[in-house]
């Protein structure tokens, strides 16, 4: 694939974490990034969702990727977190103006591969970069896979840590012999554990710890 990008090709390649997902042919400057092929001219359009700290981070990168490649503009948009942001990807799609390179959560990948959006990421190409699976936590790595391919590289997950009060939890019923949480497996068990510890307090069983955060509740189910 040669010549400029074309607007209405979308997703050919990916990188994702949360992920960065990289649109455009395989010439495109983020592709060739990525694989070391030559860059096409023109300007590359990048859509996230990263705020807080996260959004402090990305600047930074995005600061790395100018400074290594002055000679290639970079336009970084960051939009609204969640639906809106999938809401205004997808009618860009539509409308043939996506970005080029756009964030995705995992949870996208793979309907965005099943719609033959994604270009598979070689591990040859990934390789050349320093990038292999035994880099990268278990469990993100794969959850970027399709069929074994490599269609997302993680660059953001978010690992969870459940504390319990093990005073409530005993009298709930839900501590072992030695005093540990038994093993809950599913939903349902996960919320009749739940259940059972308001029935000792008479307050809801569980709740996090980024209140009055929207997302937290939106990843945890």
């Amino acid at each position: 694939m040669n010549g400029p990008i074309s607007r209405r090709t979308l997703f050919r390649g990916a990188l994702a974490g949360i992920g960065a997902a990289a649109l455009g042919g395989c010439s495109s400057p983020v592709a060739a990034g990525v694989v070391n092929t030559p860059l096409d001219p023109g300007t590359v359009q990048y859509w996230n969702l990263f705020g807080g700290g996260d959004g402090v981070r990305m600047q930074q990168m995005l600061d790395g990727y100018r400074k290594a490649n002055p000679n290639i503009p970079l336009e970084a948009v960051t939009l609204t977190w969640g639906n809106p942001y999938y809401t205004k990807l997808a009618l860009a799609t539509v409308g043939a103006k996506p970005p080029n390179v756009a964030v995705s959560h995992l949870t996208r990948m793979t309907t965005m591969q099943e719609a033959g959006l994604l270009q598979e990421l070689h591990p040859e190409d990934l390789a050349r970069h320093g990038m292999s699976p035994e880099k990268f936590n278990k469990r993100a790595w794969e959850a970027g896979l399709v069929d074994g391919r490599i269609y997302a590289i993680p660059i953001d997950t978010h690992p969870w840590v459940l504390f319990y009060n093990t005073k409530i939890c005993g009298q709930a019923g839900l501590l072992d012999g030695a005093g540990n949480l038994k093993p809950i497996q599913g939903p349902d068990a996960f919320t009749d554990a739940l259940t059972k510890v308001k029935q000792v307090t008479g307050q809801y069983g569980a709740t996090h710890g980024l209140i009055p955060d929207t997302a937290t509740p939106w990843r945890f189910f």
